[in-house]
């Protein structure tokens, strides 16, 4: 999923930064067809204080539960050095990063074919 930041028109988005990755995650939650009864959610320990962890898992599922969903959903917050899962993403999102912010396709053309690109706030 790409953002760019510029098209945000929401203040209390543009300048929360934490609001705005729940955010973020909560669209790509929601976007997503999982059929599993049980959720287990990986995501990067980039929140260090347990009340903004709280408040991403609140929201997250939140947006899961919404929409469809009778289920178990566990949210772990692990640093990225530790699973490879997440040094995958890691990899994945500094590709793309690379791509459209430098125009550098060297990385993202590895993995351009097991890719979909989602653009939020994409020019109408």
């Amino acid at each position: 999923m790409i953002l760019d930041k510029t098209k945000i028109t929401s203040d209390f988005l543009k300048y929360d930064h934490n609001k705005l990755y729940n955010y973020v995650c909560g669209y790509l939650a929601n976007s997503m067809n999982i059929g599993s009864k049980n959720l287990n959610i990986r995501i990067d320990k980039s929140k260090g204080k347990q009340g903004l962890q709280l408040d991403f898992n609140n929201y997250v599922k939140n947006k899961l539960l919404e929409k469809r969903w009778n289920r178990k959903i566990k949210i772990n917050h692990s640093w990225s050095h530790a699973w490879h899962g997440l040094q995958i993403a890691d990899f994945v999102s500094w590709a793309v990063f690379q791509k459209f912010e430098h125009g550098n396709d060297y990385y993202f053309r590895i993995i351009e074919d097991k890719t979909n690109i989602n653009h939020i706030w994409d020019e109408k």
